[in-house]
């Protein structure tokens, strides 16, 4: 234990069971992924010109999708993922440490 608590790796406290996005698909289709999976947050992923795997660019969450576009009366099936996750996101490793 040091000053700040205790470190552990990022690996060590992070779920590695997520639920994705394409960065262009529908923000209705991301309320629908977010329901059938019980979950308020999705990684936003889109395809690396490398071999097509896909990379993580950013997190659309419930409460995106509420403030950004239900309450401004926009039309869910009109706007994409891409036009409402928050700006650029910081990815870490998993070898990166953290304070708990």
């Amino acid at each position: 234990m040091n000053l700040w608590g205790d470190v552990m790796s990022i690996g060590e406290v992070c779920n590695r069971e997520v639920v994705v996005i394409d960065r262009d698909s529908t923000v209705m289709a991301a309320a629908q992924q977010m329901r059938a999976h019980h979950v308020g947050t999705l990684v936003v992923v889109e395809k690396s010109p490398h071999r097509g795997k896909v990379k993580p660019v950013g997190i659309l969450t419930d409460r995106d999708i509420v403030i950004e576009v239900i309450a401004e009366d926009v039309d869910l099936n009109a706007i994409t993922v891409a036009d409402v996750m928050p700006g650029r996101q910081t990815v870490f490793g998993i070898h990166y440490s953290v304070c708990v």
